[in-house]
């Protein structure tokens, strides 16, 4: 699976600004009850800059930082992590293995900010491959069993409006009793 299939787009990232306080930026963390925060550059239409991440906030805390210092004083700017969305999945991992960080910044093609991953995005994503037993998708998202080229699901599995998950937990195994 590559990572546009399920990463988070950007439209829906939550986003900052280097002006913005401290206070704001970990309000819109706690509201939407997220661990990351993009900041994106005031002027150039949104390329990130940085990333805030709780444990940033845990930092600043411990530091005794005040909230109502700029974001950029405790956002994380050297080598910001990023992988294409046309990366697999199982490409994007290593780079979080090498990088040893737990989000990334998805660019695309032009170097354009398309969304964010996480370590658990990564995970998830596994978990669901494994669940969909003895159904594989191939880079595309498309399912074919093992060994076969490409098909769609069983008949009724995949409807219009379901999502991934949806259909695997549809899956009926037959066992032997």
């Amino acid at each position: 699976m590559l990572v546009n299939g399920f990463m988070v787009p950007a439209n829906k990232v939550a986003t900052c600004y280097p002006a913005d306080t401290i206070q704001t930026a970990l309000d819109a963390m706690v509201d939407k009850t997220i661990g990351t925060i993009v900041v994106l550059h005031q002027s150039i239409y949104h390329m990130p800059v940085g990333i805030v991440t709780k444990t940033d906030f845990v930092k600043a805390y411990q530091k005794g930082i005040p909230v109502d210092k700029k974001v950029t004083d405790i956002m994380s700017q050297h080598s910001l992590t990023t992988v294409r969305d046309t990366q697999s999945r199982d490409d994007a991992s290593k780079v979080f293995e090498k990088d040893q960080v737990h989000h990334a910044i998805v660019l695309g093609k032009q170097g354009e900010f398309m969304g964010l991953i996480s370590s658990w995005d990564l995970v998830a994503e596994c978990a669901r491959d494994a669940r969909a037993w003895p159904w594989n998708r191939s880079k595309d998202g498309r399912f074919h069993k093992a060994g076969e080229a490409p098909a769609s699901p069983p008949p009724g599995v995949q409807e219009p409006g379901h999502s991934y998950l949806d259909m695997v937990d549809s899956l009926k195994f037959v066992t032997d009793t």
